[in-house]
This record gives C-alpha cells, structure tokens and sequence, in this order.
C-alpha cells in the first residue's frame, strides 16, 4: 500500500476532535484506501480497533437505515474485546438518511467519526443541515505527478510525464500492464460506474443517450470557456432541440458525482467574480482520453486540467482570469496570496512567447506569475514572470 501523506498530514491535526471528518471525490480515486490508511494510522498512535463499515461489501448489506447502522454500531461498541471510540463508514451516502445516526453520534460524543463519500448534494445539503458546521471535508484528487511516479517507481522523465498525461491519474490503473486498450478498458468501465451509479440513478435521468452527448462535448472543449447557450447551438446543428436548463441541469449532476470541476471567471482589472462563464474540467484526464483519443490537438487542454488540479491539492481556490480582452489560465488564491498562471503546451519563438505572457504583464501587482510549457529550458525571469518546465513545477514542494 502506497501512503497518500499529503492528505494524511492534512487530516492528522483533526485527529479526535468534535466534528466528523468526510473524505470525499470521484469514484475509484482512492478514498477508500486513504480511510484504510487513517485506520492504521490511528492505531499505531492510540492502540485502538475503529469501527469500520465498508457499504461496498456485502457483508453490511443489511444496513439499510439509520437504526439498522445506530444499532449496529452500539452492538459493535459495547463489544468488551474492543475498545475505542472511532467510526469509519465506506461510502457512507449508500445508507438511506444516514445522517440521523450519524448526528446522534455526534451529539452524544461517543465517537470520532470519519465517511467517505461520492455525491456532494447529498454531503453539502444533508450535512449542512443537520450537523450545523461540526464537520470537515477532505476532497482526494486523482494522483499527483509524483504520486503517480510512487506508483509506477520510477524517476522523473519526459517520457514518463507524457505517460502520466495520456493515462491519468486513477491509482488502478497501476493494477494493470501499461498498455492503451487494457488501461483504457479499465478507465472506461470506472466511467461507466460513475455515469450509472452517480449520475443517472441518483438523478433518475431517462435520457441517457444526451447525458453522454454532453459529457462527450464537455472533454472536446476541456481548456475552453464553456456557455450552455453553445451546447444548444451544437446540438441544434444536430437537428435536436436541447434546453438551456436540461443543459445546466446535466452539468449540475456531474458537478455533484465529482466527475467534473467547474472553475468560475473572475475580472482581475474589475477585482470580481463573474457569474457566467467559466471552464470545466474532468476530475481524471485518462478519462478525458479514454472518450476521445489521446491526440495532440488536445495536450494544451490536458496540461491545463493538470496543472488546474495540482492547484486543487495544494489547497489554492482556482479561477480563470479576465485581464480586459485577454485570458489568464489560472489565478490561484490561498492564505491571502495569489498566483498566477499560464499553461503552453509548446513555446517555440519569441512571438508566441510574448502572446502568452501579455496578459500577465497587464497584472499589477507583485505576486508570482508563471508560465508553463513543455520546453525544456532552464528556469528563467522575464520582468517577474517565471518561465518554468511544466513536470518540474509540479513537483516542486511548495510555489
């Protein structure tokens, strides 16, 4: 078992405190190996036997409410032959109002609970309610370029980094040869389990058939300001007529089963958030891949959803940037800093060069400005804008 440190170091200083602490993200990103992970954790450093409750195993099938999960976890409490006072539940949204139980446990103080989880209407809406802040989220991400090369044991290479971006990051798939159709196929049917599971059931959708036409339009455009009133257009051309509210509503859902991140526009001249607009990018770019090919024309697109997700795991709010008429990638916010940040795949003369760099000399302000590309050039500082080897920054420890 491969140890996911940095989410474990995040997770550690809640160690035993009055609020439940919920690990959530996509399907198959490796919640519940990193649950498993703070079991052992904890009992190395307290000598305790968690409770631990995995809804994917059919051994808890019985549990089917929240009495039948109340009782259980008494029955399993009072047991004299263990003693401690931690609840781990596994997919916890798969209990019907599992939130009663868990409030009760809550309030009588009896434990130190941890969930995992794959919807996050039912972990913001129900939690919210009920548990009145006395909760934590902890989002997982798909790996991180140097988790990835944990997995794969193996040093950073130029070759490696353009596997990593052809196949993701989803921790099976280092289960399996490293050959396209097999890892794809394995990709795919991760897919397919969060589409049916996540999206269509939970969301009763009948129209399945358009749901994946969007999902199918959405990684063609993955780098790209998105507008609903585009996807009717497109579909229109297609000779059917799609709503604008269908359109939100499906993109809604997929916001919810963590198979898409939205990143909203923010004006960095006018100091706000714009309300409409925006990008989208998929929680897992092997995804993305295993949908459309792998192909050149889509790098640009695959090296921003890295970059856009490694920000996530470095605990940095993410917009993209308005500058009057042009764009920047990404402006990260964290601990009242900022960075800024635009993502090439290839730099190749000075021309392009001072096109990709025009928007960030119009910021005025002094915090760090980047560019990324794939050059393999050393780092260099034009007027306070950083050039940087795309692999190199992510895995530097701290930017």
């Amino acid at each position: 078992m491969i140890y996911r440190n940095n989410y474990l170091e995040q997770i550690r200083p809640f160690y035993f405190t009055p609020v439940v602490k919920i690990i959530t993200g996509l399907r198959r990103v490796g919640k519940s190996t990193l649950l498993l992970q703070i079991i052992e954790d904890l009992k190395t450093r307290t000598q305790t036997e968690p409770i631990y409750i995995n809804m994917e195993s059919i051994d808890f099938a019985d549990i089917d409410g929240p009495q039948c999960l109340y009782e259980y976890v008494k029955t399993q409490r009072n047991d004299p032959s263990r003693e401690n006072t931690v609840l781990c539940i596994d997919e916890v949204q798969q209990i019907p109002n599992w939130e009663k139980a868990v409030t009760s446990f809550l309030t009588e103080g009896t434990f130190d609970i941890y969930l995992t989880g794959s919807n996050s209407s039912i972990l913001a809406s129900d939690l919210a309610t009920r548990l009145s802040g006395r909760y934590i989220k902890f989002p997982v991400y798909a790996l991180s370029y140097e988790e990835y090369l944990h997995f794969r044991a193996n040093e950073s290479s130029e070759e490696e980094f353009y596997r990593y971006l052809e196949f993701g990051g989803l921790p099976g798939i280092h289960y399996f040869p490293f050959s396209k159709d097999i890892v794809f196929q394995y990709i795919r049917s991760v897919y397919d389990t969060v589409i049916l599971h996540d999206v269509v059931e939970r969301n009763h959708i009948r129209n399945i058939n358009l749901l994946e036409r969007i999902v199918q339009y959405l990684m063609d455009i993955t780098g790209s300001l998105f507008s609903g009133s585009n996807v009717s257009a497109y579909f229109k051309k297609e000779l059917r007529s799609v709503s604008l509210e269908t359109v939100y509503n499906y993109v809604a859902y997929l916001e919810h089963s963590f198979f898409l991140h939205h990143v909203p526009r923010f004006d960095v001249q006018g100091k706000k958030k714009l309300e409409v607009s925006g990008k989208y990018y998929p929680a897992d770019w092997g995804i993305k891949n295993s949908l459309t090919g792998y192909k050149d024309t889509y790098l640009s697109g695959l090296l921003e959803n890295c970059v856009f997700l490694d920000l996530k795991r470095r605990g940095y709010t993410v917009y993209t940037g308005k500058v009057g008429d042009l764009e920047v990638d990404f402006i990260g916010e964290k601990e009242g800093k900022k960075i800024y940040l635009q993502v090439a795949y290839l730099i190749p003369d000075e021309k392009v060069f001072r096109r990709e760099v025009k928007s960030l000399q119009r910021i005025d302000d002094n915090y760090a400005k980047y560019i990324l590309s794939m050059d393999r050039l050393p780092p260099s500082d034009h007027r306070g804008i950083q050039r940087r080897y795309l692999p190199e920054f992510l895995l530097q420890n701290e930017i």
